[in-house]
This record gives C-alpha cells, structure tokens and sequence, in this order.
C-alpha cells in the first residue's frame, strides 16, 4: 500500500507540477494524476512517416470516480494530454 501511494503522489506531479507533461490538466486541487508518454514505432510497422505514437493515462486521485487511456498515432503524450484537457478537467 506504501508503494501505491508513492506512485500516485508521483503522477500527481505530472499534472501539478509546472514543469511536469501533463501539466495542462492541473486545475490547482491535486484531484487528477497522469502519466503521458510516446513510443517509437520500428521497423515494418512504420508507414507514411507515422513512427511514434502517444498516450496519455488519467485518474481521480481523490475520489476514484474515473480512469482513462488516450492513444494517437502520430503524437507525443504531452500533445495528447493537451488535446483532451477540456474533457478531463471538467
């Protein structure tokens, strides 16, 4: 349980801190942690120029009311998080 907590106190950083990636989804209570990243893609999978792919993972960290996985080809986590701040800071 210890290192639960310490996980989660550290994907709320990546939203309330102001140099953390998902910073865009900060409204200032401490409620939402996240976790953004991109991936490379290698080899035969890359077509047309699309060679990184991201994803975005937000949860209430207070209340637990909800969890959320975005993935867009052709991104970078910190863009995602910015595309669907609106939807998740509401």
């Amino acid at each position: 349980k210890e290192a639960a907590e310490i996980v989660k106190s550290a994907l709320v950083q990546v939203v309330e801190n102001p140099s953390g990636t998902a910073r865009v989804l900060s409204n200032g209570s401490g409620s939402l942690a996240a976790k953004t990243g991109t991936t490379e893609v290698q080899g035969d999978a890359v077509e047309d120029g699309n060679d990184t792919n991201g994803f975005l993972l937000a949860f209430d960290a207070e209340d637990r009311s909800f969890l959320s996985v975005i993935l867009i080809e052709d991104d970078s986590g910190s863009n995602v998080a910015e595309k669907f701040a609106s939807l998740l800071t509401q």
